[in-house]
């Protein structure tokens, strides 16, 4: 089972705030206007109004054009204590001093005050969150893969057509000159190989059963060989050429950070961040959440 590495309580909020604006950045990310619209998503965001400072702890502006601007904020309590009324009469303040047209309090658990004071606001909504929850199983099956490119080695053999020599002759995926393969002109034939490759490494990675493979380093061979009705490499004619490609990869699985669920909204999974091939990655995963997911048993 994987494990779960344990957040200090002074990093709590923060990490609950950075979960939150990623659960939202990808809900925007999905609606049909998202694309046409300015998104604005900050954490810890200061306002001041009439001398008086306000932090808002997620800031959500979409701005579509045309005036019709969206503001909704989010107050995140990652405490083990019941969140109660004093919270949302503060989100209430915020509320009025930001302008915002809605706000969400994310907190484990409310008192029932609390939740009769967010009765009395229409813009406020009480949203629960959960740590505690089970894992989902698909998730755990899913590795990170780490493609190691100082440890990939590509081999191109030209097959030089019938008024060439007969001999394949190998070029470098280094070397840039000019190609033209079947009616295509390619002014860096380096680029384009490197785009072959690319291809051909994921094509294979795909069809491995990675999710099952324990954690390690993995080499594979793959060869393809390329032919065309008319082209040329640097002013030679070409019938085609083979690419042999021999790469390694690393297959991690790291251990989880952090797991939040927030009802209506939805749920990240994190995994600590690892190190390789000089390369900093970390996995994030969004999944649907529903009530029942988050409220307290």
């Amino acid at each position: 089972m994987a494990k779960r590495k344990v957040i200090s309580s002074a990093n709590r909020g923060d990490v609950l705030e950075q979960a939150v604006r990623t659960i939202e950045t990808a809900i925007l990310r999905t609606l049909p206007a998202a694309g046409h619209s300015k998104l604005t998503i900050e954490t810890k965001k200061i306002i001041v109004v009439e001398g008086v400072k306000h932090e808002i702890d997620v800031w959500v502006h979409v701005d579509p054009g045309g005036g019709y601007d969206t503001l909704v904020v989010f107050e995140c309590k990652d405490w083990k204590k019941t969140v109660g009324k004093n919270e949302v009469i503060v989100l209430s303040e915020k509320l009025k001093a930001s302008g915002a047209q809605h706000g969400y309090l994310v907190a484990r658990k409310f008192s029932r005050y609390a939740s009769a004071q967010a009765k009395l606001d229409r813009r406020i909504e009480l949203l629960q969150f959960a740590t505690d929850i089970p894992i989902w199983p698909t998730l755990l099956h899913i590795p990170g893969i780490i493609k190691d490119h100082r440890r990939t080695r590509v081999d191109v053999r030209l097959k030089p057509s019938s008024r060439q020599d007969k001999e394949s002759n190998p070029i470098s995926t280094a070397v840039s000159v000019p190609a033209v393969l079947d009616g295509i002109e390619y002014p860096n034939l380096q680029d384009h190989l490197l785009t072959l490759v690319n291809t051909m490494i994921d094509e294979r990675l795909a069809a491995e059963p990675t999710r099952d493979l324990p954690a390690g380093d993995y080499s594979y061979e793959i060869e393809r060989a390329f032919h065309f009705s008319s082209a040329s490499i640097n002013g030679m004619s070409i019938d085609g050429f083979e690419l042999h490609i021999s790469f390694m990869i690393e297959l991690v699985r790291p251990p989880i950070i952090s797991l939040f669920a927030v009802e209506q909204r939805g749920g990240i999974y994190t995994t600590e961040i690892f190190r390789a091939a000089d390369q900093y990655v970390s996995m994030q995963y969004i999944v649907p959440i529903s009530k029942s997911e988050t409220s307290e048993k």
